[in-house]
């Protein structure tokens, strides 16, 4: 027998429907329901950016293997995120930009070319937005054309507050930065199809929000920083620069899936996932409770993954935490709860972890690890646990990836476990 053979509820990115998230294993009761708002953005097995319409799930390929993306509400603060040539996108010192000039991460004949002119001068576009947090993510796509290097900069205008890297194209290495006036930041650089990559600035200012967003080609020489816009001096050769799509600006403390805009700021609604199982496909006094997860960013919101009856006094949780690194593994019931967390980075790479429950004889395995918590404890009585849930109603929606999601009831033994999560 395999060991997937005694799984109640098997969920991978397979298979899917208008409003229906469908499982591969244990029957429409174990489908989930999808809502989501609005459109949204998926990358889609040919590496690829493509739209995909309301209430339907999306199975991403942005690490070039399928997985769910959930992702909280967002706004693109930048009202023409395609059309460089717009009025709002502002030339600073000298640049030739192109429209048309190549392929775009679309599949489109639409990316722009921006090549720095002879001038010693700052050589980026830059464009204004209005936000009300302290904390923004600008992003953009970058791919080389001549020059292999791209300065992105975010400030607050008034005193010039704010940070800005230069990043190497070829292997999304920081090149240099500088921050300025109290401010903090981190970079994150993402492969995508043809030599394309999504270079994400995010940076919280102590004081005042940030309102300008620029970028730019640089030659790869040495770094001479322009105060004003946090972006390196230096001579073009008019005829060498990197191709430029999709920008995007919002308020939170990473970037999330691309959200296109021709005039008017957007905003993608939430991803909700709820409602796999009932009361006869759970176990409630001995189970397994697997995924495979990968989340957008370490601390921010509580995320998590729930079996529970519906209510916060009757569940089993794998949650990352909103104020730390920890990976917590909890129950809460009227018999009293524990708790289990350990600090794991789990935006780097995808991790396998399984919680086993059962009267004093509670595991936790992370990536085939046995992290030898303690036993001890309660479960629920028989019939308590009936839904699964990815997006909970207690409002801790699970944010990022998932490759499986998947249910035992029966309780696994440590080997079983071990083989189960080990990557």
């Amino acid at each position: 027998m395999s060991l997937l053979d005694k799984a109640t509820i098997i969920t991978t990115p397979t298979a899917h429907s208008n409003g229906t998230l469908h499982s591969i294993k244990g029957g429409s009761v174990a489908d989930f329901d999808v809502v989501r708002g609005s459109s949204a953005t998926r990358v889609n097995a040919e590496g690829l950016i493509e739209d995909v319409a309301t209430n339907i799930p999306r199975i991403d390929y942005t690490d070039s293997t399928a997985s769910i993306l959930l992702e909280p509400q967002s706004t693109n603060l930048i009202t023409y995120s395609e059309d460089f040539s717009n009025a709002g996108w502002n030339q600073i010192g000298t640049s030739t930009l192109g429209a048309n000039a190549g392929t775009s991460p679309s599949g489109s004949v639409d990316a722009y070319s921006l090549i720095p002119e002879t001038l010693n001068e700052r050589h980026v576009i830059r464009r204004s937005f209005t936000a009300a947090s302290l904390s923004v993510t600008g992003s953009f796509f970058a791919k080389p054309n001549g020059y292999n290097h791209i300065s992105v900069s975010m400030i607050y205008s008034a005193n010039s507050a704010g940070a800005g890297v230069v990043i190497d194209l070829t292997d999304g290495s920081t090149y240099a930065s500088k921050i300025q006036v109290g401010a903090s930041f981190s970079v994150k650089v993402d492969d995508y199809a043809d030599g394309w990559k999504r270079v994400s600035l995010s940076v919280t200012q102590s004081a005042n929000a940030l309102n300008r967003f620029a970028f730019g080609a640089f030659d790869g020489g040495a770094v001479v920083w322009n105060a004003g816009l946090i972006c390196p001096i230096f001579a073009g050769n008019g005829t060498d620069g990197v191709l430029i799509y999709g920008a995007q600006v919002e308020e939170l403390t990473y970037a999330t899936s691309y959200i296109p805009t021709s005039g008017a700021i957007a905003t993608r609604l939430v991803d909700s996932v709820t409602g796999a199982g009932d009361a006869t496909t759970f176990n409630s006094i001995e189970g397994v409770l697997y995924a495979e997860i990968n989340t957008l960013s370490q601390t921010g919101t509580f995320r998590q993954i729930n079996l529970s009856n519906g209510t916060a006094s009757s569940r089993i949780y794998i949650s990352k935490r909103a104020s730390n690194d920890n990976l917590e593994f909890r129950t809460e019931n009227p018999l009293g709860g524990l708790i289990f967390a350990f600090a794991v980075d789990t935006t780097s790479d995808f991790v396998k972890v399984a919680f086993r429950y059962g009267v004093n004889n509670f595991a936790v395995f992370i990536n085939g690890v046995n992290k030898n918590i303690s036993p001890t404890g309660s479960v629920f009585p028989s019939g308590t646990l009936n839904d699964l849930q990815l997006s909970s109603s207690l409002n801790q929606n699970f944010f990022g990836k998932v490759k499986s999601v998947i249910t035992f009831d029966t309780a696994l033994t440590d080997e079983e476990l071990e083989c189960l999560t080990t990557i």
